[in-house]
C-alpha cells in the first residue's frame, strides 16, 4: 500500500500472488536456488555498500505434507540482511540472523487485474494489484475471517484502514463499483467464502475488525477513528450489490 499508493502505513512483509501454473514444489526446487545470486545482483544495483542479503528460511504453508495437492498452497520465505563484517553478518552466515524480511508467495490465487509498479531506485517494474483489486481482496479477507465452523482466523486490523484510505483518496470511486463487485464475487467463489450484503452491520463482525486497531498508533503519525473508517467502508461495500 505504501509503495504503490503512498499510504502512510508500512508493513514488515511482502505478499505475492503467483501465477505459476505448475506444481508449487517445482517453483520451489527450480527458482528458489537462483534467488541468492539474483539478490546480490540487486544489492549491487541499488548501491548499498557492504549490504549482504540472503534467503535464510523457506516454509511450506499450510503444511509440508501434500503441499502440491493443497487448494491454496503458499511459501513463506525469510530473507536475512546485514552489513558485511558486523555481528549480524556473523549470525547471517550461521543462518540465525534476526534482521529479516518475510515474503509470502501464494499459489492458485484468483488474480483479476494488475498494474505495472515502477521502482525507480532499481530501474524496474513489477506487477501490482490495481486499487480496485486491492479493495476486493481485502473485503474477501475480512469476510473470510469469521466463517462457520472455522471461527476467528486472525486479526486483520490493517484492512479497514487500507480500505478507508482507498476511498478517502479516491483510488476507488462510484465508477469502480461494478468492477470491484465482479472481482469480489470471483475471489469469494474461488475460496468458498460466503458474501453477505449486510455483514458489516453485524456487531460481532465489527468487533473482530477492531482487534489490534489501537496498536497501529505505533506505525502511523495520526490514527483515524475506527468508527469513522468502518462506516465509510460499510457504506461503500453495501453499494457493491446491484438489485
Amino acid at each position: 500500500m505504501h509503495l504503490a499508493y503512498a499510504s502512510g502505513r508500512y508493513t514488515t512483509d511482502i505478499d505475492y500472488s503467483c501465477t505459476w501454473r505448475e506444481a508449487p514444489s517445482k517453483f520451489e526446487s527450480e527458482l528458489l536456488p537462483k534467488i541468492n545470486e539474483q539478490l546480490m545482483l540487486s544489492v549491487n544495483a541499488v548501491g548499498v555498500a557492504g549490504l549482504v542479503v540472503r534467503l535464510q528460511k523457506v516454509e511450506r504453508k499450510p503444511k509440508p505434507a501434500g503441499f502440491d495437492e493443497k487448494q491454496f498452497p503458499a511459501l513463506k520465505l525469510k530473507f536475512a540482511y546485514a552489513l558485511r563484517g558486523s555481528p549480524d553478518h556473523i549470525h547471517l552466515e550461521r543462518g540465525q540472523c534476526s534482521q529479516t524480511i518475510e515474503v509470502d508467495i501464494s499459489f492458485r490465487e484468483n488474480v483479476c487485474s494488475g498494474l505495472p509498479l515502477r521502482i525507480e531506485s532499481i530501474d524496474a517494474s513489477v506487477p501490482a494489484y490495481s486499487p480496485q483489486e486491492v479493495f476486493a481482496e481485502k473485503i474477501r479477507a475480512l469476510l473470510q475471517q469469521q466463517m462457520a465452523g472455522r471461527g476467528f482466523i486472525k486479526a486483520r486490523r490493517q484492512d479497514i484502514y487500507d480500505l478507508n484510505y482507498l476511498i478517502e483518496h479516491s483510488l476507488v470511486t462510484d465508477s469502480n463499483r461494478e468492477d470491484i463487485s465482479s472481482m469480489l464475487y470471483q475471489k469469494c467463489e474461488s475460496k468458498g467464502v460466503e458474501i453477505d450484503r449486510y455483514k458489516f452491520s453485524d456487531t460481532d463482525f465489527k468487533q473482530l475488525c477492531t482487534r489490534g486497531w489501537e496498536s497501529m498508533q505505533l506505525e502511523l503519525s495520526v490514527l483515524p477513528e475506527f468508527d469513522d473508517c468502518y462506516e465509510r467502508v460499510k457504506l461503500y461495500y453495501e453499494t457493491l450489490f446491484f438489485e
